[in-house]
């Protein structure tokens, strides 16, 4: 019984062996040409954007390597507007099956820096991001759904973590700081603001329990001056999720001269420091500002 005891350990010891030199051998062939395509397409698929990769390849134990990722606005254009050097995937068999792998990333944004991870664990994904001098005007093509163009040099941080998509039940936080660019808006009736340039913007906001917060939101410029704070109840179609808060708005009088439609939309009256205080209230689509 012994003796077979231990030919029988000794067959198992070299078939599993047998099936791991198999496994990494098939790892390190796997055609990562084919893997690259169908990432590039999922990717443009995903976003709206053309996607090339420069290469695919593996990363111990089970991970791959995407290699010069590039998004660009139409298929056409040549210089990309977002360029991420090296993407890590945490499960080539995630990617083979059709879910989500966590992935880290470090690359350029915009003609800035762009680091950043989507973890997934069971079904909770985390998102973070931070970037440094992102020029704020190359993403519109990201941004063209929205009722406002905005430029300028801007860094950040973005947190968020939710169960899948679902952002009604998420949490985290993220703050945006803009220097020296400008802002046009145009509302879902028509109406459009000439563009209007400031020095600064500051945006802090928090997430959870359902509302967006809006802690700290300020604008700094020549011609005009503003603060606001407000929240949110987030719902799944985000435009539509209803907005209350306050706003307090200072124009130079070049400035209402320069843009008569303004002087036509803020009608408050002024306090002693020149500032006219408005209730924020609509939604996250179409914004309204009443006089108080």
């Amino acid at each position: 019984m012994p003796g077979r005891r231990t030919l029988l350990l000794t067959v198992v010891g070299y078939v599993a062996f047998g099936l791991a030199v198999f496994l990494v051998a098939l790892y390190f062939t796997f055609p990562y040409d084919v893997l690259r395509e169908r990432l590039a397409a999922e990717v443009q698929q995903a976003t709206g954007l053309s996607a090339r990769i420069g290469a695919v390849r593996p990363q111990l134990p089970a991970g791959i390597v995407i290699d010069d990722l590039r998004l660009y606005p139409t298929p056409q254009a040549t210089a990309p507007f977002v360029r991420l050097a090296r993407v890590t995937a945490s499960s080539v068999l995630d990617l083979l099956q059709g879910r989500p792998p966590s992935v880290e990333f470090v690359g350029q944004a915009a003609q800035g820096s762009l680091t950043g991870s989507v973890l997934q664990e069971e079904s909770r994904r985390t998102i973070s991001l931070q970037w440094r001098e992102v020029d704020l005007g190359q993403l519109q093509p990201l941004l063209g759904s929205l009722p406002f163009q905005l430029t300028g040099r801007s860094r950040g941080t973005l947190r968020l973590a939710s169960p899948g998509n679902d952002h009604t039940r998420g949490s985290g936080s993220a703050e945006l700081q803009v220097e020296r660019g400008s802002f046009r808006y145009q509302s879902p009736g028509g109406l459009k603001l000439p563009e209007v340039s400031f020095t600064g913007l500051h945006l802090r906001l928090d997430l959870g329990g359902g509302q967006l917060r809006l802690r700290e939101g300020r604008v700094d410029g020549t011609d005009l001056q503003v603060t606001a704070l407000g929240q949110s109840v987030l719902r799944r179609a985000l435009g539509e999720s209803p907005i209350a808060g306050q706003l307090r708005l200072r124009l130079t009088p070049a400035l209402r001269q320069r843009a008569p439609e303004l002087g036509l939309l803020v009608t408050g009256a002024p306090d002693p420091e020149g500032f006219a205080t408005y209730t924020l209230t609509g939604t996250l689509a179409a914004p309204r500002l009443l006089p108080r």
